[in-house]
């Protein structure tokens, strides 16, 4: 029982970590990781912030979207490999 439990807790350990600056989640050897704190949600790449969440804003320097995308009440979707509608859906 005892090995069972310290086998869990190291499982646990290899993806979390309670950190000063917030709860960190991602094993520990890979370069993609999040970090919550009670300000914001940060997503890693080697280190570095790529992208962060704040208030009921997310801020990215690059976004891929590959089919249709819902802003607000219009619709950006692709129609084919030469045409990119927008369309009123509310």
């Amino acid at each position: 029982m005892v090995n069972e439990n310290n086998a869990n807790l190291q499982e646990i350990r290899t993806y979390f970590a309670f950190r000063p600056d917030g709860l960190n989640i991602g094993k520990t050897d890979s370069p993609l990781q999040i970090n919550i704190s009670n300000e914001q949600i940060d997503f890693m790449d080697t280190g570095q912030v790529v992208a962060y969440i704040n208030g009921q804003k997310m801020y990215i320097g690059s976004l891929e979207v590959l089919t249709s995308l819902l802003l607000g009440r219009h619709l950006i979707e692709k129609y084919d490999d030469n045409t990119t509608l927008i369309r009123w859906v509310g």
